[in-house]
């Protein structure tokens, strides 16, 4: 299920805080998956996945909200130039490498947002 589908779905069930939890969660399910995945065009798919609901995220942000805002689209911005410059043509041991990255990145602001 693409992210925007899985958001969409959610969006008459819960609060803003549920849905942006849920889709940290969606997105971590995709980072730990393509890191399991031994075929490249699946880790690849997973890994544009994670990327479709970082950049969710990212385009959702309420820039006038300052400090954390500016924070927040740095990492995302980041994670997205990880998952994608050159991602395609380095091993999988550095593919696992940066989805791992980008996992933890995720986890931390994730652990954030359930102290809301």
């Amino acid at each position: 299920m693409s992210v925007n589908r899985y958001i969409k779905s959610v969006q008459d069930t819960q609060g803003p805080l549920e849905i942006v939890v849920s889709s940290y969660n969606l997105i971590l399910n995709s980072l730990a998956m393509a890191q399991d995945l031994n075929n490249p065009a699946d880790k690849i798919s997973q890994s544009e996945h994670a990327k479709e609901g970082i950049f969710l995220l990212l385009t959702s942000l309420d820039m006038k909200q300052g400090e954390i805002s500016n924070n927040l689209c740095g990492i995302y911005k980041y994670i997205i130039g990880r998952l994608s410059d050159d991602f395609f043509d380095i091993d999988a041991d550095k593919q696992n490498a940066r989805l791992q990255e980008s996992y933890d990145l995720i986890s931390k602001i994730l652990e954030g947002w359930r102290t809301i």
